[in-house]
This record gives structure tokens, sequence and C-alpha cells, in this order.
């Protein structure tokens, strides 16, 4: 009988579970650890909240990355890189043509801390998004359940 016929498959080994907890723990031990860590993570916090905000706008108008970057007249690459913070933040023009790629409105808010959170004082839309056939316009909420929903053709 050959060798190979005879040898048993090794059963595999189990792959180590990273749950959103371990991670987060390990960063914080890391920041804690490391002041130049800390430092560094502090800086760039802008930039990944604002890439982690262009993600969550293009999932929530159900686009690939692609399709961002055809209706914004980019490269996928270039979408890529905007949502993962690697240089920075972003201008407001390339935010405000990201939210219109997405169908979305980009707004300047000004607000304070009140009683029952924040107060927006003033809210200036920055663009107004390309609509798309067959799809809301607007979706009205009440207590996170859909009430209305306007749809329309271009």
């Amino acid at each position: 009988m050959p060798l190979a016929a005879r040898a048993k498959p090794m059963p595999a080994k189990p792959k180590p579970q990273r749950d959103a907890k371990s991670v987060s723990a390990f960063l914080e031990q890391l920041r804690a650890e490391q002041p130049a860590h800390k430092a560094a993570w502090d800086e760039t916090a802008l930039a990944r909240g604002v890439a982690l905000t262009l993600v969550r706008m293009r999932r929530a108008a159900g686009l690939a990355q692609g399709e961002v970057a055809a209706r914004a007249g980019w490269n996928k690459s270039h979408v890529s890189r905007l949502e993962s913070a690697t240089n920075g933040v972003p201008d407001l023009a390339t935010i405000v043509r990201y939210a219109t790629a997405c169908r979305m409105t980009v707004s300047l808010l000004a607000a304070r801390p009140g009683e029952r959170g924040v107060e927006i004082e003033s809210a200036l839309p920055l663009n107004e998004p390309a609509p798309s056939r067959a799809e809301p316009e607007a979706v009205f909420v009440d207590d996170d359940r859909p009430v209305a929903a306007a749809t329309y053709e271009p």
C-alpha cells in the first residue's frame, strides 16, 4: 500500500477566536502601556470617525465601493482609501461628492450639549443628493419604525 494511502489526515488546529471585546481589550491595554501608541491613536480619531461614517453611508445606500466610485467619477481604489482613513481626513468637497454618490445629504451642524442629549442650534445642508428612480426620497421614523416614505421618478 502506498505511503500516501496509509497516512491519516492531521486534525486542523483550531483558530483562536477573536471577538470585538478581546480586540478592544487588547487595544486598550496597548494604549495604556505605550503612551506613543495612545498619542498616535488619538491623532487619527477624526480620520477613523469620518472613514467609518463614509462606510455606513455607502452601506445604508446599498452600494458597493465600485458603484460609489462610478457615481463620483473616481476609481474603486480611491473609495477604498477614503474608507480606510489611510490618508487622513478627506476635504469637505470630497465628503460632499461621496455623499452625493450615495444619495445622501451632508450637513454642517452647530450643536451643544443639552439636558436630553445634544441640542442642534443650526444645520446647513452642503449638497443635494442625486435621487435615484423608484427609491424612497425620505423615510420618516417614529420610535425606530418607518412611518411614511416618499418616492418619485426624476
